[in-house]
Protein backbone atom coordinates (compact mmCIF):
# COMPACT_ATOMS: atom_id res chain seq x y z
CA UNK A 1 0.00 0.00 0.00
CA UNK A 2 1.79 2.99 -1.41
CA UNK A 3 -0.54 5.63 -0.09
CA UNK A 4 -2.25 4.48 2.81
CA UNK A 5 -5.35 6.25 4.49
CA UNK A 6 -3.80 7.76 7.95
CA UNK A 7 -6.35 8.86 10.55
CA UNK A 8 -5.02 10.49 13.64
CA UNK A 9 -7.11 11.66 16.17
CA UNK A 10 -6.48 14.24 18.94
CA UNK A 11 -8.82 14.00 21.60
CA UNK A 12 -8.71 17.59 23.57
CA UNK A 13 -10.36 18.86 26.49
CA UNK A 14 -8.61 22.65 27.53
CA UNK A 15 -5.57 22.26 25.24
CA UNK A 16 -5.65 25.26 23.71
CA UNK A 17 -2.90 26.67 24.69
CA UNK A 18 -0.93 23.48 22.89
CA UNK A 19 -3.57 21.97 20.34
CA UNK A 20 -2.05 24.94 17.29
CA UNK A 21 1.42 23.82 17.50
CA UNK A 22 -0.13 19.90 17.45
CA UNK A 23 -2.09 20.48 14.68
CA UNK A 24 0.52 22.60 12.81
CA UNK A 25 2.66 20.24 12.81
CA UNK A 26 0.38 17.75 11.16
CA UNK A 27 -1.11 20.01 8.11
CA UNK A 28 2.19 21.49 7.44
CA UNK A 29 2.96 18.24 5.38
CA UNK A 30 1.18 17.30 2.39
CA UNK A 31 0.47 14.12 2.62
CA UNK A 32 -3.48 14.04 1.01
CA UNK A 33 -4.96 10.90 2.22
CA UNK A 34 -5.52 12.01 5.32
CA UNK A 35 -7.64 12.53 7.98
CA UNK A 36 -7.40 14.50 11.23
CA UNK A 37 -10.39 14.15 13.85
CA UNK A 38 -10.42 16.13 16.72
CA UNK A 39 -13.26 15.01 19.48
CA UNK A 40 -13.01 18.81 21.98
CA UNK A 41 -14.43 17.35 25.01
CA UNK A 42 -16.51 20.43 26.65
CA UNK A 43 -13.65 22.21 26.65
CA UNK A 44 -14.03 26.10 28.20
CA UNK A 45 -10.21 27.82 27.20
CA UNK A 46 -10.19 28.81 24.00
CA UNK A 47 -9.83 25.43 22.18
CA UNK A 48 -13.68 26.36 20.03
CA UNK A 49 -12.27 29.34 18.92
CA UNK A 50 -9.03 27.93 17.66
CA UNK A 51 -10.45 25.30 15.90
CA UNK A 52 -12.87 27.00 14.28
CA UNK A 53 -10.29 28.93 12.48
CA UNK A 54 -8.43 26.24 10.71
CA UNK A 55 -9.56 25.65 6.97
CA UNK A 56 -7.25 22.59 5.81
CA UNK A 57 -10.08 20.30 4.84
CA UNK A 58 -8.26 17.58 6.34
CA UNK A 59 -9.60 18.44 9.47
CA UNK A 60 -12.76 17.55 10.66
CA UNK A 61 -14.05 18.44 14.47
CA UNK A 62 -16.22 16.09 16.69
CA UNK A 63 -18.15 17.10 19.28
CA UNK A 64 -19.52 14.34 21.93
CA UNK A 65 -23.07 14.72 23.30
CA UNK A 66 -22.01 15.00 26.88
CA UNK A 67 -19.11 14.99 28.87
CA UNK A 68 -16.90 12.17 28.67
CA UNK A 69 -13.92 10.76 30.59
CA UNK A 70 -10.39 10.31 28.88
CA UNK A 71 -10.91 6.68 27.92
CA UNK A 72 -14.35 7.57 26.56
CA UNK A 73 -13.33 10.21 24.11
CA UNK A 74 -10.83 8.09 22.87
CA UNK A 75 -13.60 5.40 22.37
CA UNK A 76 -15.83 8.74 20.81
CA UNK A 77 -13.26 9.73 18.47
CA UNK A 78 -12.33 5.89 17.25
CA UNK A 79 -15.53 5.46 16.33
CA UNK A 80 -15.17 8.15 13.50
CA UNK A 81 -12.12 7.08 12.19
CA UNK A 82 -11.99 5.93 8.69
CA UNK A 83 -8.15 5.46 7.79
CA UNK A 84 -6.24 2.09 6.91
CA UNK A 85 -4.27 2.87 9.98
CA UNK A 86 -4.89 5.18 12.95
CA UNK A 87 -3.21 6.55 15.60
CA UNK A 88 -3.89 8.94 18.88
CA UNK A 89 -1.95 12.55 19.31
CA UNK A 90 -2.16 13.93 22.79
CA UNK A 91 -3.17 17.68 22.46
CA UNK A 92 0.25 18.54 23.55
CA UNK A 93 1.97 16.11 21.54
CA UNK A 94 2.79 15.98 17.89
CA UNK A 95 4.56 14.23 14.79
CA UNK A 96 7.61 14.37 13.31
CA UNK A 97 8.49 16.23 10.87
CA UNK A 98 9.39 13.74 7.92
CA UNK A 99 6.03 11.65 9.72
CA UNK A 100 4.55 10.59 6.19
CA UNK A 101 8.16 10.25 4.81
CA UNK A 102 8.50 7.46 7.37
CA UNK A 103 5.19 6.44 8.24
CA UNK A 104 4.00 4.97 4.61
CA UNK A 105 7.44 2.83 4.24
CA UNK A 106 7.09 1.55 7.85
CA UNK A 107 3.16 0.45 6.62
CA UNK A 108 4.66 -1.18 3.71
CA UNK A 109 7.25 -3.22 5.59
CA UNK A 110 4.48 -4.38 8.34
CA UNK A 111 2.31 -5.71 5.76
CA UNK A 112 4.57 -7.53 3.80
CA UNK A 113 4.93 -9.75 6.73
CA UNK A 114 1.05 -9.59 8.19
CA UNK A 115 1.71 -7.13 10.96
CA UNK A 116 -0.85 -5.29 11.78
CA UNK A 117 0.98 -2.67 15.07
CA UNK A 118 3.83 -0.63 14.71
CA UNK A 119 5.45 1.73 17.09
CA UNK A 120 8.64 3.58 17.69
CA UNK A 121 11.19 5.00 19.63
CA UNK A 122 9.75 8.40 21.51
CA UNK A 123 11.47 12.03 21.54
CA UNK A 124 10.19 14.27 24.14
CA UNK A 125 9.31 17.51 24.88
CA UNK A 126 8.71 19.81 28.32
CA UNK A 127 6.56 22.40 27.71
CA UNK A 128 7.17 25.38 30.19
CA UNK A 129 5.44 24.79 33.85
CA UNK A 130 7.28 21.10 33.73
CA UNK A 131 10.63 22.32 35.43
CA UNK A 132 9.85 20.80 38.62
CA UNK A 133 9.07 17.37 37.20
CA UNK A 134 11.60 17.66 34.78
CA UNK A 135 14.48 20.24 35.39
CA UNK A 136 17.33 18.45 33.55
CA UNK A 137 15.78 19.03 29.99
CA UNK A 138 13.57 20.69 27.69
CA UNK A 139 13.86 18.25 24.52
CA UNK A 140 15.05 14.92 24.48
CA UNK A 141 15.60 13.14 20.83
CA UNK A 142 17.61 10.33 19.70
CA UNK A 143 17.08 8.19 16.43
CA UNK A 144 18.98 5.17 14.12
CA UNK A 145 17.91 3.59 11.35
CA UNK A 146 16.57 -0.23 12.26
CA UNK A 147 13.64 -1.94 12.18
CA UNK A 148 13.25 -4.49 14.03
CA UNK A 149 10.59 -7.42 14.56
CA UNK A 150 9.20 -7.56 18.36
CA UNK A 151 7.69 -10.44 20.00
CA UNK A 152 4.86 -9.46 22.12
CA UNK A 153 5.58 -12.08 25.18
CA UNK A 154 8.78 -10.79 25.40
CA UNK A 155 7.62 -7.56 26.03
CA UNK A 156 4.54 -8.43 28.12
CA UNK A 157 7.17 -10.01 30.93
CA UNK A 158 9.29 -7.11 31.26
CA UNK A 159 6.47 -4.42 31.34
CA UNK A 160 5.12 -6.71 34.17
CA UNK A 161 8.19 -7.32 35.97
CA UNK A 162 8.54 -3.13 35.91
CA UNK A 163 12.04 -3.39 34.02
CA UNK A 164 10.30 -1.15 30.95
CA UNK A 165 7.96 0.44 30.60
CA UNK A 166 4.90 -0.16 28.25
CA UNK A 167 5.24 3.30 26.41
CA UNK A 168 8.42 1.04 24.32
CA UNK A 169 4.94 -1.55 22.67
CA UNK A 170 2.37 -0.10 20.74
CA UNK A 171 -0.58 2.00 22.60
CA UNK A 172 -2.00 3.63 19.14
CA UNK A 173 -0.69 6.65 20.75
CA UNK A 174 1.59 9.49 18.91
CA UNK A 175 4.67 7.00 18.23
CA UNK A 176 1.99 4.05 17.59
CA UNK A 177 0.02 3.17 14.90
CA UNK A 178 -2.79 0.14 14.73
CA UNK A 179 -4.37 -0.93 11.53
CA UNK A 180 -8.11 -0.77 10.63
CA UNK A 181 -8.14 -4.45 10.15
CA UNK A 182 -7.02 -5.26 13.96
CA UNK A 183 -9.17 -2.48 15.34
CA UNK A 184 -12.02 -4.18 13.31
CA UNK A 185 -10.98 -7.61 15.03
CA UNK A 186 -11.20 -6.31 18.86
CA UNK A 187 -14.15 -4.43 18.49
CA UNK A 188 -16.27 -7.39 16.64
CA UNK A 189 -15.15 -9.43 19.97
CA UNK A 190 -15.87 -6.66 22.29
CA UNK A 191 -19.10 -5.53 21.41
CA UNK A 192 -18.37 -2.86 18.68
CA UNK A 193 -15.77 -1.57 21.35
CA UNK A 194 -11.76 -1.08 21.19
CA UNK A 195 -11.18 0.48 24.79
CA UNK A 196 -12.25 -1.63 28.21
CA UNK A 197 -10.13 0.42 31.02
CA UNK A 198 -8.19 3.13 31.85
CA UNK A 199 -5.70 5.30 31.21
CA UNK A 200 -6.55 4.37 27.37
CA UNK A 201 -2.53 4.24 26.32
CA UNK A 202 -2.21 1.41 28.85
CA UNK A 203 -5.55 -0.38 27.81
CA UNK A 204 -4.41 -0.24 23.99
CA UNK A 205 -0.76 -1.72 25.26
CA UNK A 206 -2.47 -4.57 26.82
CA UNK A 207 -4.76 -5.69 24.39
CA UNK A 208 -2.34 -5.45 21.30
CA UNK A 209 0.40 -7.57 22.96
CA UNK A 210 -2.56 -10.31 24.31
CA UNK A 211 -3.71 -10.69 20.70
CA UNK A 212 -0.49 -9.95 18.15
CA UNK A 213 2.58 -12.54 18.58
CA UNK A 214 4.85 -9.35 17.14
CA UNK A 215 5.22 -5.91 16.15
CA UNK A 216 7.32 -4.01 14.02
CA UNK A 217 9.78 -1.42 16.04
CA UNK A 218 11.51 1.85 14.43
CA UNK A 219 14.25 2.92 16.13
CA UNK A 220 13.37 6.65 13.94
CA UNK A 221 10.95 8.65 16.19
CA UNK A 222 7.67 9.34 14.84
CA UNK A 223 6.56 12.09 17.27
CA UNK A 224 7.10 14.18 19.94
CA UNK A 225 5.08 12.98 23.25
CA UNK A 226 4.72 16.03 25.27
CA UNK A 227 4.60 16.96 28.74
CA UNK A 228 3.12 19.54 30.13
CA UNK A 229 0.95 20.92 33.28
CA UNK A 230 -2.68 19.12 31.96
CA UNK A 231 -0.58 15.81 31.16
CA UNK A 232 -1.85 12.96 32.86
CA UNK A 233 -0.66 12.39 35.69
CA UNK A 234 1.81 15.23 35.77
CA UNK A 235 0.50 17.01 39.46
CA UNK A 236 1.02 13.41 41.02
CA UNK A 237 4.34 13.44 39.62
CA UNK A 238 5.28 17.01 40.38
CA UNK A 239 4.41 16.78 43.66
CA UNK A 240 6.19 15.17 46.93
CA UNK A 241 3.43 16.27 49.47
CA UNK A 242 1.07 13.55 50.55
CA UNK A 243 -1.85 16.12 51.06
CA UNK A 244 -1.53 17.66 47.48
CA UNK A 245 -1.28 14.16 46.07
CA UNK A 246 -4.47 13.01 48.25
CA UNK A 247 -6.08 15.97 47.14
CA UNK A 248 -4.93 15.23 43.28
CA UNK A 249 -6.23 11.99 43.35
CA UNK A 250 -10.08 13.11 44.93
CA UNK A 251 -10.28 15.59 42.01
CA UNK A 252 -9.29 13.10 39.45
CA UNK A 253 -12.36 10.58 40.92
CA UNK A 254 -14.46 13.36 40.95
CA UNK A 255 -13.77 14.40 37.42
CA UNK A 256 -14.61 10.77 36.67
CA UNK A 257 -17.97 11.00 38.33
CA UNK A 258 -18.38 14.09 36.72
CA UNK A 259 -18.25 12.65 33.19
CA UNK A 260 -20.53 9.76 34.30
CA UNK A 261 -17.26 7.12 33.18
CA UNK A 262 -18.00 3.60 32.00
CA UNK A 263 -15.29 2.21 32.37
CA UNK A 264 -14.50 0.72 35.91
CA UNK A 265 -10.96 0.21 37.75
CA UNK A 266 -10.65 -4.13 38.48
CA UNK A 267 -10.27 -4.31 42.30
CA UNK A 268 -7.29 -6.19 42.37
CA UNK A 269 -5.58 -3.80 41.16
CA UNK A 270 -7.15 -0.52 42.47
CA UNK A 271 -7.86 2.70 41.31
CA UNK A 272 -5.36 3.62 38.97
CA UNK A 273 -4.40 7.15 39.85
CA UNK A 274 -3.55 5.17 43.49
CA UNK A 275 -0.78 3.32 42.00
CA UNK A 276 2.58 4.81 41.23
CA UNK A 277 4.01 2.04 39.24
CA UNK A 278 2.74 1.44 36.21
CA UNK A 279 3.46 -2.24 35.68
CA UNK A 280 0.21 -2.23 38.06
CA UNK A 281 -1.79 -0.27 35.71
CA UNK A 282 -0.55 -2.54 33.18
CA UNK A 283 -1.50 -5.84 35.24
CA UNK A 284 -5.12 -4.11 35.58
CA UNK A 285 -5.34 -3.69 31.98
CA UNK A 286 -4.56 -7.51 30.96
CA UNK A 287 -7.27 -8.65 33.32
CA UNK A 288 -10.07 -6.71 31.93
CA UNK A 289 -8.66 -8.19 28.04
CA UNK A 290 -8.33 -11.82 29.21
CA UNK A 291 -11.40 -12.64 26.99
CA UNK A 292 -9.11 -11.86 23.96
CA UNK A 293 -5.44 -13.75 25.57
CA UNK A 294 -4.90 -17.24 24.76
CA UNK A 295 -5.76 -19.51 27.58
CA UNK A 296 -2.12 -20.00 28.78
CA UNK A 297 -1.67 -16.14 29.09
CA UNK A 298 -4.94 -15.61 31.06
CA UNK A 299 -3.99 -18.89 33.32
CA UNK A 300 -0.67 -16.46 34.12
CA UNK A 301 -1.94 -13.00 34.09
CA UNK A 302 -4.54 -14.22 36.99
CA UNK A 303 -2.06 -16.41 38.97
CA UNK A 304 -0.57 -16.04 42.10
CA UNK A 305 2.73 -16.31 40.53
CA UNK A 306 2.18 -13.16 38.47
CA UNK A 307 0.47 -11.06 41.57
CA UNK A 308 3.71 -11.60 43.23
CA UNK A 309 6.11 -10.73 40.74
CA UNK A 310 3.98 -7.56 39.72
CA UNK A 311 4.16 -5.93 42.98
CA UNK A 312 7.61 -6.87 44.24
CA UNK A 313 8.34 -4.81 40.94
CA UNK A 314 5.93 -2.13 42.13
CA UNK A 315 6.73 -1.91 45.61
CA UNK A 316 10.24 0.14 45.72
CA UNK A 317 8.51 2.99 43.37
CA UNK A 318 5.22 2.99 45.66
CA UNK A 319 6.76 2.98 48.79
CA UNK A 320 7.85 6.73 47.79
CA UNK A 321 5.01 8.04 48.85
CA UNK A 322 2.76 7.30 52.20
CA UNK A 323 -0.66 8.08 50.67
CA UNK A 324 0.35 5.85 47.57
CA UNK A 325 2.15 3.56 49.85
CA UNK A 326 -0.78 2.55 52.29
CA UNK A 327 -2.99 2.57 49.42
CA UNK A 328 -0.75 -0.16 48.01
CA UNK A 329 -0.81 -2.88 50.97
CA UNK A 330 -4.40 -1.96 50.65
CA UNK A 331 -4.33 -4.26 47.33
CA UNK A 332 -1.71 -6.73 48.48
CA UNK A 333 -4.35 -7.41 51.13
CA UNK A 334 -7.29 -7.84 48.64
CA UNK A 335 -5.35 -10.18 46.98
CA UNK A 336 -4.07 -12.39 50.01
CA UNK A 337 -0.40 -11.39 49.40
CA UNK A 338 2.20 -11.69 51.76
CA UNK A 339 3.73 -7.75 52.46
CA UNK A 340 7.17 -9.69 53.73
CA UNK A 341 6.95 -12.06 50.66
CA UNK A 342 6.89 -9.16 48.67
CA UNK A 343 9.42 -7.32 49.79
CA UNK A 344 11.42 -10.57 49.86
CA UNK A 345 11.25 -10.93 46.11
CA UNK A 346 12.23 -7.48 45.16
CA UNK A 347 15.58 -7.38 47.26
CA UNK A 348 16.32 -10.90 46.48
CA UNK A 349 14.28 -12.37 42.93
CA UNK A 350 14.48 -9.80 41.02
CA UNK A 351 17.76 -8.44 40.75
CA UNK A 352 18.67 -12.29 39.42
CA UNK A 353 16.00 -12.02 36.93
CA UNK A 354 16.88 -8.27 35.96
CA UNK A 355 20.22 -9.32 35.50
CA UNK A 356 19.67 -11.62 32.93
CA UNK A 357 17.40 -9.01 31.21
CA UNK A 358 20.43 -6.53 30.80
CA UNK A 359 22.79 -9.37 29.17
CA UNK A 360 20.40 -9.28 26.78
CA UNK A 361 20.50 -5.76 26.31
CA UNK A 362 24.35 -5.86 26.11
CA UNK A 363 24.20 -7.85 22.95
CA UNK A 364 21.76 -5.27 21.23
CA UNK A 365 23.62 -2.39 22.26
CA UNK A 366 26.68 -3.80 20.30
CA UNK A 367 24.71 -3.83 17.39
CA UNK A 368 23.34 -0.33 17.93
CA UNK A 369 26.69 0.83 17.86
CA UNK A 370 27.26 0.04 14.31
CA UNK A 371 24.69 2.48 13.12
CA UNK A 372 24.58 6.19 12.76
CA UNK A 373 22.73 7.67 15.67
CA UNK A 374 21.45 11.17 15.77
CA UNK A 375 20.78 12.58 19.00
CA UNK A 376 19.65 16.43 20.28
CA UNK A 377 18.80 17.55 23.84
CA UNK A 378 18.22 20.73 25.10
CA UNK A 379 19.63 21.12 28.41
CA UNK A 380 18.48 24.11 29.69
CA UNK A 381 14.39 24.13 31.23
CA UNK A 382 14.07 27.63 30.89
CA UNK A 383 14.48 27.69 27.14
CA UNK A 384 11.54 29.53 25.79
CA UNK A 385 11.52 26.48 22.94
CA UNK A 386 7.55 25.20 21.40
CA UNK A 387 6.95 22.34 19.54
CA UNK A 388 7.59 24.03 16.25
CA UNK A 389 10.98 24.98 17.46
CA UNK A 390 11.62 21.50 18.26
CA UNK A 391 11.05 20.10 14.58
CA UNK A 392 12.87 23.16 13.32
CA UNK A 393 15.95 21.87 15.00
CA UNK A 394 15.25 18.04 13.76
CA UNK A 395 15.24 19.38 10.00
CA UNK A 396 18.64 21.55 10.85
CA UNK A 397 20.52 18.29 12.10
CA UNK A 398 19.40 16.36 8.51
CA UNK A 399 17.70 13.52 10.24
CA UNK A 400 15.05 13.28 7.29
CA UNK A 401 18.13 12.86 4.58
CA UNK A 402 20.68 11.40 6.86
CA UNK A 403 18.72 8.32 8.70
CA UNK A 404 14.75 8.40 6.93
CA UNK A 405 16.15 8.43 3.65
CA UNK A 406 19.02 5.99 4.31
CA UNK A 407 16.72 3.78 5.45
CA UNK A 408 14.15 3.94 3.03
CA UNK A 409 16.32 2.93 0.06
CA UNK A 410 17.90 -0.21 2.05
Amino acid sequence: MNNPKISILIPTKNGGRYLSYCIDSIIKQDYKNLEIIVSNNYSTDNTKEYLSTITDERVKVIVPERRLSLTENYEFALSHATGDWVMFVGDDDGVQSYFFKLVPYLIQKAEEKNINLICSDRAYFYWSGCETLHPESKVSYWARPDITIEKSMDHIYKILLNYESYTNVPQMYTTSLFSRKFINKIKHLQNNLFYNSQPPDVDAAAIALSTEEKFLYSAIPLGWVGTSSKSYGTLLLQSENNQNIKKYLEEAEKEELASQNTYPWHPFAGHPTHQKAVNIHFWQALLFCSKLQDKKLRRFVKSKLCKYLVFASAYQENKENEYIYENFKHILKINKCSFGFVKFISKFILPIIYKRFRMKDKKLKKKYKKLKTIFYGNFNPKAELTLTDANERIKELGVTNLLVEKMISK
